[in-house]
C-alpha cells in the first residue's frame, strides 16, 4: 500500500493509544495510586525491585532514570499483587491475548531479507526487542500501531518471504521459554501476594536472550545436518506457534471470562424467558469486561483507584492493539487476494472480496468475544500463513509487488 494511506491509518490508531492509555492515565492520576499499592507491597520501590542491585544502584545516579523505571513496576506490582483484585480477571485475560499479538513481530524479523536490509521499513522490522522494551513501557496501544506501519510498507511482506526452519524453531522457543512460560509462573492461582518483581516483566529482553542461545546451539548442531534440511521452511512450525498462542489464549478466556460471566449472568428457570435472561445477563457483562466505564472519557482523579486505573489501562490496550492488528492483517488479505495470479479486477470479483472481508470482520469479533481478541487473532495469522504455504507449494506467485509479466499480461486482462 502508498505510504500516503499507510501511516495517517496508523498514525491515528498509535494517537488514539496515546491518548486513551498514556494521557488518560496520567490525567486521572493512577499512576500515583500504582504507586500507593506498590509502597504497600512487600515489593521493594527500585527500578528493578532489587532483582539486579548492582543496575538499582547504577540507575539511582542516573537523573530521573527510577522515574522512568519505577512506574513500570508499580503497575505490574497493583495490576499482578493480588490475585483477588477486581482487575485480576481483566489482566489475566489481557497477557494471554496480547502474547498472541507479540508473535507477530516475532515472526516478521526472522523472514529472509529483514536481516541486512537498505529499506528502512524492513530494517525497523529486524529489532522486535526494541519494539518489546517500547511497548512493555509506553504501552502497545502507542507502540505497536506504530510497528505496524513498517510492516505493511516492508518487501519481506509484500514478498512473502521464507523463514528458515532454524530460525522458526528459534521463534518458538523464544515465545514459550521467554514470554509463556514466566507468564505462566507469575498467573499460577493461589499465589501470595508478590514479594518481588515478577520476571514476566522483562519479557521483551527474555525472549531475545532465548532466540539466540537457541540460534547458537542449533548452529553447533547443524554440521551434522544436511544443508537442505538446515535451511527448509519453517511454515508448520509457525503455525504450530500460533495454535499454541490460541489455545492459551482461548483456555484462558473461557476460565477467567465466559465461565464467570455466565455463573453471574441472571437466570431463572429452564425455559426460552430464563434462556433469554441467561443471554442478556451474558451479553452485559461481556460488554462490561471489554468496555471502558468511562466511555472515552479522562476518569476522574476523585474516582480513580488502583483497580480502575488497571482495568482502564487494559481495556484501552486491548481495544486499540487488536483494532489497529486487524485493519493490518485484513489490509495485506486484501492485497494478497488482489495480487492473486488468477485474479480480475472485474464487478464481480470485487463483490466477492468485499463478502470475504465482511465474513473475516464478523468471524473476528465473534471470535474475540467468545474465544478472546488474541485467539481470534491467531487463528487469523493461521489462515495468512497457511495461504502463504499453499501458494508456495502450488507453485503460484505470492509476491504482493508487481512484475514484468504482471505488466505485460495487463493488456490482455482489460482486454
Amino acid at each position: 500500500p502508498q505510504k500516503r494511506y499507510t501511516i495517517p491509518v496508523f498514525a491515528f490508531f498509535s494517537l488514539c493509544g496515546f491518548y486513551f492509555i498514556v494521557y488518560q492515565m496520567y490525567a486521572s492520576q493512577a499512576p500515583d495510586r500504582f504507586l500507593e499499592v506498590h509502597k504497600a507491597s512487600d515489593v521493594p520501590v527500585t527500578p528493578s525491585g532489587n532483582m539486579l542491585p548492582f543496575l538499582d544502584s547504577l540507575l539511582e545516579r542516573i537523573p530521573k532514570a527510577p522515574q522512568i523505571f519505577t512506574p513500570l513496576i508499580s503497575f505490574f506490582v497493583a495490576a499482578f499483587g493480588d490475585t483477588s483484585s477486581d482487575a485480576y480477571p481483566t489482566v489475566t485475560n489481557f497477557v494471554w491475548s496480547f502474547g498472541c499479538a507479540i508473535q507477530l513481530p516475532l515472526v516478521e524479523a526472522q523472514r529472509n531479507g529483514v536481516k541486512g536490509s537498505r529499506s528502512w521499513p524492513t530494517w525497523l522490522l529486524s529489532h522486535p526487542m526494541v519494539w518489546g522494551i517500547l511497548y512493555q513501557r509506553l504501552s502497545g496501544g502507542w507502540i505497536l500501531p506504530l510497528w505496524l506501519i513498517a510492516f505493511m510498507l516492508s518487501r519481506s511482506r509484500a514478498e512473502s518471504a521464507t523463514i528458515e526452519q532454524k530460525h522458526a524453531e528459534s521463534v518458538f522457543a523464544g515465545w514459550w521459554l521467554g514470554h509463556t512460560l514466566p507468564a505462566l509462573y507469575m498467573l499460577v492461582p493461589g499465589q501470595p501476594a508478590l514479594s518481588r518483581t515478577p520476571l514476566w516483566v522483562a519479557f521483551p529482553i527474555l525472549m531475545t536472550v532465548v532466540q539466540r542461545g537457541y540460534l547458537y546451539a542449533r548452529q553447533k548442531l547443524s554440521a551434522c545436518m544436511c544443508r537442505s534440511q538446515s535451511q527448509r521452511s519453517g511454515e508448520f512450525t509457525i503455525m504450530a506457534l500460533y495454535a499454541s498462542g490460541f489455545a492459551a489464549a482461548a483456555m484462558a478466556h473461557v476460565h477467567v471470562v465466559l465461565i464467570p460471566c455466565l455463573t453471574s449472568a441472571s437466570f431463572v428457570l429452564p425455559t426460552h424467558e430464563g434462556m433469554l435472561n441467561k443471554f442478556i445477563g451474558l451479553a452485559v457483562a461481556l460488554r462490561c469486561f471489554f468496555s471502558p466505564a468511562t466511555g472515552i472519557s479522562t476518569p476522574s482523579p476523585a474516582t480513580t483507584s488502583a483497580v480502575s486505573g488497571v482495568v482502564h489501562f487494559v481495556q484501552y490496550d486491548v481495544i486499540v492493539v487488536f483494532g489497529a492488528m486487524w485493519v493490518a492483517l485484513l489490509w495485506d488479505y486484501v492485497l494478497r487476494r488482489k495480487s492473486a495470479f488468477s485474479y480480475v479486477d472485474t464487478a464481480r470479483s470485487r463483490t466477492e472480496l468485499r463478502a470475504k472481508v465482511a465474513k473475516l470482520t464478523l468471524a473476528l469479533g465473534v471470535g474475540a468475544v467468545l474465544l478472546s481478541p488474541g485467539a481470534a487473532t491467531s487463528a487469523f495469522l493461521i489462515l495468512r500463513e497457511y495461504e502463504i504455504s499453499k501458494n508456495k507449494r502450488c507453485g503460484k506467485r505470492n509476491s504482493l509487488l508487481p512484475s514484468l509479466e504482471d505488466e505485460k499480461l495487463m493488456p490482455e486482462i482489460d482486454a
